[in-house]
């Protein structure tokens, strides 16, 4: 049996190709199968699509059947979200929580699910803060990573010739603020007409917070939501759901990536990856996004009024406005500093070191 010899740790989520929650557990699988300290178990059948070197590596991990007591006598590490809410399916002997969560104030039935756990570990800095503000001590921070084969810089690929090419990634809800990237790219687009807005909006499930037009098989339209905002159908490319070892090639493609997200848990997978690409970045400063701001070279959305939920921040269009025209206007200039960001992540933030940080979080 692989790893027979190793101190076991289970994840009790399902680890995919698809998913933020997904790629973390893939490549915290992979990270603890390098580093050789810990038998990575899973209990949810994984949905993966990987390059042939992370395939060999996944074969270490084990992955079996829900056990019928729903408890396992070694460590299982738990996917937190708001209010620390767990909705695994076990537990196990000194488990421990990896948490991303949006709101600002913990209640008392959060700080008592706390208990459950020997630690807990925060995807950012900001989460870490609210964890400590709240009275709960046993609190780790250790942020996610990108994965360094997929997203690296590269010559601008000609999948859309003639075309300034925005892109905006990140599942459908609120607090990633698509209806503030369509505002200012309807603006830009007026000023700008070979202006084209490159989305990657669609998660695992179409079932989504925000009221939206439908594609008659039931998805979301982003052709029909952006033209709410007037923006014609030929500037908007819906590239659909896809692996996350196909995006390094529509980021590749970009000129500029625009993230004025309300409020991100962790740092934001698809905006490290835009970094890692060698892409002009845009990043709101709030929340999760200020551990990446205080280290990586990007284009900063410092206006930051009141949103929809405290602790979140709303970002300006004419900000957005402004660092689009900057990037635009000098194009050389702003490939030349997001080069500085893609060393930066690759020195600090690929998943190898990461997920490495985690492992020692955890003991392993």
């Amino acid at each position: 049996m692989p790893g027979g010899d190793l101190r076991q740790i289970g994840l009790d989520w399902p680890v995919s190709s698809y998913t933020g929650w997904g790629v973390f557990g893939l490549h915290l699988c992979l990270a603890l199968v390098r580093r050789g300290t810990a038998a990575p178990v899973l209990f949810h059948p994984p949905q993966l699509d990987l390059t042939p070197a992370q395939a060999r590596l996944f074969e270490q991990v084990r992955v079996r059947e829900l056990p019928a007591a729903r408890h396992v006598d070694f460590p299982v590490l738990h996917a937190l979200g708001n209010q620390l809410c767990d909705f695994g399916l076990l537990s196990g002997a000194g488990d421990a929580g990896l948490v991303f969560f949006e709101d600002a104030r913990l209640d008392r039935e959060a700080c008592e699910r706390a208990k459950k756990y020997r630690l807990i570990i925060a995807g950012s800095n900001w989460n870490g803060e609210l964890l400590r503000q709240a009275g709960i001590a046993h609190v780790a921070v250790a942020q996610q990573g990108y994965d360094e084969s997929v997203f690296y810089p590269g010559l601008k690929a000609p999948t859309w010739p003639g075309r300034f090419v925005i892109f905006s990634g990140g599942k459908l809800e609120p607090r990633k603020a698509q209806d503030l990237v369509l505002q200012a790219f309807a603006e830009f687009h007026v000023r700008h007409p070979e202006a084209l807005l490159v989305t990657a909006w669609h998660g695992f499930s179409d079932q989504i917070e925000l009221d939206l037009p439908r594609t008659p098989d039931g998805k979301p339209d982003i052709a029909a939501w952006a033209a709410q905002y007037g923006i014609p159908q030929d500037a908007v490319v819906d590239i659909g759901f896809i692996p996350n070892r196909r995006m390094g090639e529509v980021l590749r493609a970009c000129d500029a990536a625009l993230f004025p997200n309300r409020c991100e848990g962790g740092t934001n997978l698809v905006a490290m990856e835009a970094l890692a690409s060698g892409l002009p970045t845009i990043l709101s400063s709030n929340t999760g996004h200020l551990d990446l701001i205080e280290t990586v070279p990007c284009w900063v959305l410092k206006d930051q009024g009141p949103s929809m939920q405290e602790g979140w921040g709303e970002s300006s269009i004419d900000e957005c406005l402004m660092h689009l025209e900057e990037i635009y206007a000098d194009r050389k200039k702003a490939a030349a500093r997001a080069l500085g960001a893609a060393r930066v992540l690759q020195e600090n933030w690929s998943w190898a070191i990461r997920a490495a940080k985690v492992a020692e979080a955890l003991g392993y």
